[in-house]
């Protein structure tokens, strides 16, 4: 019985709220972001890809923001994540700091299919723009990271934009 009422309490927490069936929250969402929607509320999701490219053969170091803004994006998000194969709900809402219910996360049945991974940008905890990857594999390298505007990047000896550490 604890268990259960613990349970049900993480998933009404995590944003969704759950009934709760053999232990196990089954999330019933109010409102949900769909990963693959096109909606380009912060600037165009081309132009930042683009940008992101242009980046990956510059010098020195610069900021996260400095990427967005110069594909002509609004600086109205907080935080960046990427949103890979296979991830889970939860782990995509303790990376970005949300407590959302997702549509659309890529997944592959390990067959050699690779589907779209995505860029998230967050502001103040609600998801507010996807960007699909351009290519199978990230020009920016972060993993379960999160990139703020005020993230420090520069290119690695094998091209790929890596936060400093």
């Amino acid at each position: 019985m604890a268990t259960s009422i613990a349970v049900a309490a993480i998933a009404m927490l995590s944003g969704c709220s759950g009934a709760v069936r053999h232990n196990v929250a089954v999330p019933v969402c109010t409102s949900t972001f769909d990963i693959s929607a096109k909606a380009e509320v912060l600037g165009s999701n081309a132009r930042l890809n683009d940008e992101i490219e242009k980046a990956s053969k510059r010098s020195g170091t610069f900021q996260a923001v400095d990427i967005t803004r110069a594909a002509g994006w609004s600086d109205d998000w907080d935080r960046m994540v990427q949103v890979r194969v296979n991830v889970t709900m939860a782990k995509l809402n303790r990376n970005a700091g949300t407590a959302s219910c997702f549509k659309n996360l890529p997944e592959s049945d390990g067959e050699g299919y690779r589907p779209t991974q995505f860029y998230l940008f967050v502001k103040d905890g609600k998801p507010v723009q996807s960007v699909p990857w351009p290519n199978v594999t990230s020009t920016l390298q972060f993993g379960d990271g999160v990139l703020t505007k005020d993230s420090v990047l520069s290119v690695d000896a094998k091209g790929w934009i890596v936060p400093q550490q």
